[in-house]
């Protein structure tokens, strides 16, 4: 959550100022603490706290950390949505991959902010289909109107790819850009 917090506030900073201005040094810290948040969520472990482990029956243990496994990849995609364009599309694919696989083995995905994160980096029909499914459980269980607007804005931004493309353009759609902040969003609890 710490990082999160951290690509949002990089993110604001950005929106409102020209990083063009920022003196050499000013650039130089925040290329600094960009590889210190990418190392943190690179070496990121999941574990329970021994005292709650206690508590949980097996498959609580295994959904509530694959659970924060979907979040450190989420925000890994994010961290480098929002604040690089060098990542390598390898690393980019494996860790989409790796989350898709994580949403799979899900029974229900309880998180919308990650499964929100990793929508807006699908890369092909295929993995578009992984989060319909994803969504279709979570509207099964869960029954609240949420999932459908988290839907509704997910279809959105891959339209906005999609139309993208077909005009010959490629690169790094960023959701923040092409979303009506003004709709009513879902809410990431």
């Amino acid at each position: 959550m710490e990082v999160i917090s951290w690509v949002n506030t990089w993110r604001a900073i950005e929106l409102q100022e020209d990083v063009a201005t920022y003196p050499s040094r000013e650039k130089f810290n925040r290329s600094a603490e960009w590889k210190a948040q990418h190392s943190r969520l690179a070496s990121l472990q999941q574990r329970l706290h021994p005292r709650h482990e206690q508590r949980l029956s097996q498959l609580e243990r295994v959904r509530t950390l694959a659970t924060a496994e979907l979040y450190r990849l989420a925000t890994f995609l994010y961290l480098h949505r929002a604040c690089s364009t060098e990542t390598p599309q390898e690393t980019r694919s494996t860790c989409i991959q790796q989350a898709l696989q994580i949403l799979s083995d899900l029974d229900v995905c309880t998180s919308p902010w990650p499964l929100f994160a990793i929508a807006c980096e699908t890369e092909n029909d295929e993995q578009r289909i992984t989060i319909f499914r994803t969504l279709d459980r979570m509207d099964e269980e869960r029954h609240i109107g949420n999932v459908f607007v988290l839907r509704h804005i997910i279809e959105s931004f891959w339209k906005q790819q999609d139309l993208q493309a077909d005009s010959g353009r490629t690169g790094g759609l960023k959701w923040w850009d092409t979303i009506d902040l003004n709709l009513t969003a879902p809410w990431f609890i």
